[in-house]
């Protein structure tokens, strides 16, 4: 019987260990298309297996991997984001796809940092969180809403979500919020 994950896909076995759900090159594309990278490091803590960062890496990025499973995903230095006090030297940037059980922390976690740029992934029915509304009150994101279904390359196969994606941007050079589509293609 299929069950529906935290990120809107379809799942037939139990849920991915860590809540991985690995971010499709082309939503990581759709946003760079929206938004400008500023100069600096760029960090990923949820790295998983580094579909973010290939991109970004692609498109000439320093990228910093970190993630709570780099032992199972095999990439980037094992940390626990929510831990970290201090952003590492050089970075302006975060960007990550969250185990989307926990993204109310790592949006706080992030916006704690204050980085010049802070950009998550999630499924668009977080949008409409009461918790997180309390966030997006004090803190109001631009969101990128991206208006086809994605496939995602799970551990137990490719399956296409069963919910559009977005993600949320917090950038200080551009601190009006405002609400974009787009496709990832």
């Amino acid at each position: 019987m299929n069950k529906v994950s935290n990120a809107g896909v379809a799942v037939r076995n139990e849920q991915s260990p860590g809540d991985f759900y690995p971010t499709p090159a082309e939503a990581t594309e759709a946003v760079l298309r929206h938004v400008s990278i500023p100069e600096g490091d760029v960090w990923e803590p949820a790295a998983g297996r580094g579909h973010i960062t290939d991109v970004l890496r692609r498109h000439g990025h320093h990228v910093i991997e970190t993630d709570l499973y780099a032992d199972v995903h095999g990439r980037g230095e094992k940390q626990d984001f929510l831990t970290i006090d201090t952003l590492p030297s050089g970075v302006s940037t975060i960007i990550t796809n969250p185990p989307f059980n926990l993204l109310s922390n790592f949006i706080v976690h992030g916006l704690a940092f204050n980085p010049e740029l802070l950009i998550l992934h999630a499924p668009l029915p977080s949008l409409g969180s009461t918790g997180r509304g309390k966030i997006f009150n004090q803190r109001p994101p631009s969101v990128l809403i991206i208006s086809n279904k994605l496939r995602i390359d799970t551990p137990n196969g490719i399956v296409r979500s069963i919910f559009n994606h977005l993600w949320y941007i917090w950038d200080r050079r551009n601190p009006v919020p405002k609400i974009s589509w787009t496709e990832a293609k």
